[in-house]
């Protein structure tokens, strides 16, 4: 009964922050999504399994579909927003990937949107052929 408290806490905890916007949702300098406002975050939402290590970073990122690529995406649904949340421990990574982490790049969800957006690619290409031999045959 505790794992699913704490699993549908979670559960609400990703709806709030899919449902808010600024200030807890800042836009990255690319214009590719967002990033998750640590301050406004902590302000907001109270911790689920109590307090946590100094070492243990919280980071998120969400991004939303856009362009025509995702066709299929639009025939599914109207809108996919994508939100990465993590928290995990700092002090087991390395010097060299922490910016990568600190800007969402390294558990970002724009990088899981990039990925959907390759296998709708990937789909289509491989549809077209099919259609063509289909045709020939």
């Amino acid at each position: 009964m505790v794992l699913l408290n704490l699993a549908l806490d979670a559960l609400n905890e990703l709806f709030r922050l899919y449902e808010n916007d600024k200030p807890l949702w800042v836009s990255i300098l690319d214009g590719g999504g967002e990033t998750l406002n640590i301050k406004e975050y902590a302000r907001l939402f109270t911790p689920l399994i109590g307090t946590k290590p100094e070492y243990v970073t919280t980071e998120a990122t969400r991004t939303s579909v856009a362009g025509t690529s995702l066709v299929l995406m639009n025939t599914l649904m109207d809108k996919v927003t994508w939100i990465e949340h993590m928290k995990y421990n700092e002090n087991l990574v390395h010097d060299w990937y922490r910016p990568l982490i600190n800007t969402g790049v390294g558990f970002g969800a724009q990088r899981w949107m990039t990925t959907l957006q390759r296998q709708y690619q990937f789909l289509k290409v491989m549809k077209s052929i099919v259609d063509t031999i289909s045709n020939y045959a």
